[in-house]
């Protein structure tokens, strides 16, 4: 009621946190002669009031003095703050016009509320398919790894790019000895050329490789010649598979 406003600082009746941003209106509509906006909350009936002098303490500190205000217990208001002045120049009056903005502002918290809803379930969602994806690479490069068949490419140099553990094994080579190494390297003795042992466009046929050992091996090739969106020839991706011990059962 009016007995409990009239002789209170306005302060009193501020929320704790906005008290600096209030009063520093105050000082600049002093200092500049000119009107002054400021958006803040003013405590409802019935609710801890922050203390006369609180304008003089941090904000940090204001905060402090009080227990947390639930958002019933404020009201949003934008402050326009003009001061009236004597003849002499000195300040005789503050004019306060006080504008509710309550129901905007809780309308558009209600709105970022479901914004930030709908935000935590889209990351939810996301975390759960890069998990999901997490999974697949692990399942894909166990396959890859472990396929009874041997899968390789090769650039347009003719060097080994990828290749699976499974082609380390079968020829008895770590991964850094086969590494960029020239694909000529794997072939049978007398194979001079990439061209004598792989499809020049994509099909398949039988050649013979080079262990590491010497020993050498009948092998299943199927190649993909890769190109890109010019049409230009960028690597081989490959498939082998060693027919040795099919080949010595069927002689």
């Amino acid at each position: 009621n009016k007995k409990r406003l009239v002789g209170k600082p306005v302060y009193y009746h501020l929320h704790p946190e906005d008290v600096a941003a209030v009063k520093q209106a105050f000082t600049q509509a002093k200092a500049s002669k000119t009107a002054q906006q400021v958006l803040c909350r003013f405590i409802v009936a019935d609710q801890p009031a922050a203390q006369p002098d609180a304008a003089k303490n941090s904000l940090r500190s204001d905060t402090k003095l009080l227990p947390p205000l639930a958002p019933g217990s404020f009201v949003y208001v934008r402050l326009n703050v003009r001061v009236r002045r004597n003849r002499d120049g000195k300040v005789r009056r503050f004019d306060c016009r006080f504008v509710d903005l309550t129901p905007l502002v809780l309308q558009k918290e209600l709105e970022l509320d479901a914004t930030r809803r709908e935000l935590a379930r889209v990351q939810k969602k996301r975390r759960a398919i890069g998990q999901d994806l997490a999974r697949l690479k692990v399942s894909y490069r166990e396959l890859y790894q472990n396929a009874p068949v041997m899968y390789f490419s090769m650039d347009r140099d003719g060097k080994l790019v990828t290749f699976n553990d499974t082609l380390l094994r079968t020829l008895g080579y770590e991964r850094s000895e086969l590494q960029q190494q020239e694909y000529l390297r794997l072939l049978a003795p007398g194979t001079r050329t990439i061209a004598e042992s792989m499809p020049s466009r994509e099909g398949e046929l039988e050649t013979q490789w080079r262990k590491k050992d010497g020993s050498v091996i009948d092998v299943w090739l199927h190649t993909v010649p890769v190109y890109d969106e010019a049409g230009n020839f960028v690597r081989y991706r490959s498939a082998a598979l060693d027919l040795t011990e099919k080949n010595r059962l069927a002689n």
